[in-house]
Parts: structure tokens; sequence; C-alpha cells
């Protein structure tokens, strides 16, 4: 199961399926943007272990990071006139 829900392609199907309607229909006035790098390939917060000999972490690239605000970027043009606070989380 956990190797279900993980993975590069994964992140990017629940941003594109269940986040980006969701902020479209909401259509707030501005969205606050919180990402940390928790997801990251090589991270010590990424689960990074295998099941059934697949990668069950998220192993994001600085690119899948990119894509999501971009994604993110063009909901806030049609809703919110482009307000978007991004802040970075950070520090174990």
């Amino acid at each position: 199961l956990l190797a279900a829900c993980s993975g590069r392609d994964w992140f990017r199907h629940q941003i594109r399926d269940r986040l980006l309607p969701s902020l479209r229909s909401y259509r707030p006035d501005l969205i606050l943007l919180s990402m940390g790098f928790d997801g990251a390939g090589g991270d010590v917060g990424n689960i990074n272990i295998y099941l059934d000999n697949h990668p069950a972490g998220l192993d994001l690239r600085a690119e899948d990071y990119e894509w999501a605000t971009e994604q993110i970027s063009l909901v806030s043009d049609m809703c919110c006139d482009g307000r978007v606070v991004s802040v970075l989380e950070g520090g174990y």
C-alpha cells in the first residue's frame, strides 16, 4: 500500500487531481504555500524504504517542486490576482 502512495508521479497526481480542483472551487483571496523538502530524494525526511523491491519514498526533484509552484501560481492568477505567499519550512 505504501509503495502505491509514493513517488514523483503520485505527488503530481495528488496536486493535479486533488489540490488544484479544490483551490479553483474554493477561490481563495490569498494562497499560502508552505513547502519543505522532506520528500526530496536523499533527504533524511524522505521515507527511503523499499516494499517488494520498490522504493516507497517520494524522491522528489527540484523540478517537481518547481512544477507544483507553477501550477498553484496559475490557479492564483485565476482566483486571487496572483497573490501567493511562499515560505520554506525546515530544520530538524
